[in-house]
């Protein structure tokens, strides 16, 4: 836990920093502890601080973190703390700074059932204030349907249908912004009408 807090300090907007980090394995000792240790509250939290940390300040370090396991042990980890926001808030920001870097990574955090897992914290904390938690749930749910036919299909299953997704993005305590976005990444793959 401690070690994660620490590249979650060090690496928190300072690209000096998180070059050395990420140069000296940190992605991976990240992604492996995440892994190892992903049922203690602690040591999750900290270790998708870490995650968000250096994914945000590098498309590289994103990668890296993709390819260190990163997107199942995330994924495992909102499954396990859902219900507990402090570490759903911080697993949902790292899924958003994983997503938002890249494409590949996108599809792969999707695949590992990151998608599910999101709209599972999303409801498991509905109604319940957490205005960061829903904003970083919704952006997440945001980057993950942007392009992606795909995750769009494993968002709204998830949530039961595209309507009962939407409600439950507009239900939540994130900024009018946030949820305006969210609807329009999921209308780009809902069916038109012929015109």
């Amino acid at each position: 836990e401690a070690a994660c807090l620490a590249v979650r300090n060090l690496a928190y907007s300072n690209a000096a920093n998180c070059r050395g980090l990420g140069d000296a394995g940190a992605c991976d000792a990240v992604a492996a502890a995440l892994r190892a240790h992903g049922e203690h509250t602690g040591v999750a939290e900290a270790a998708c601080g870490a995650m968000a940390n250096l994914a945000a300040n590098s498309e590289e370090y994103t990668r890296m973190l993709g390819e260190a396991g990163a997107c199942e042990a995330l994924a495992g980890a909102l499954w396990a703390h859902a219900g507990h926001a402090q570490v759903a808030e911080a697993a949902c920001f790292a899924v958003v700074a994983l997503v938002a870097n890249s494409k590949e990574v996108r599809a792969k955090l999707g695949k590992a059932g990151g998608c599910e897992a999101v709209v599972g914290a999303l409801r498991a904390n509905a109604g319940r204030g957490h205005e960061d938690l829903d904003d970083h749930a919704c952006a997440a749910m945001e980057y993950f349907a942007t392009n992606h036919p795909e995750n769009i299909a494993k968002l709204v299953s998830a949530a039961g249908s595209r309507d009962a997704l939407l409600e439950l993005v507009e239900c939540s305590a994130a900024p009018e912004a946030t949820r305006r976005r969210v609807g329009m990444a999921l209308a780009w793959d809902a069916p038109r009408d012929s015109v």
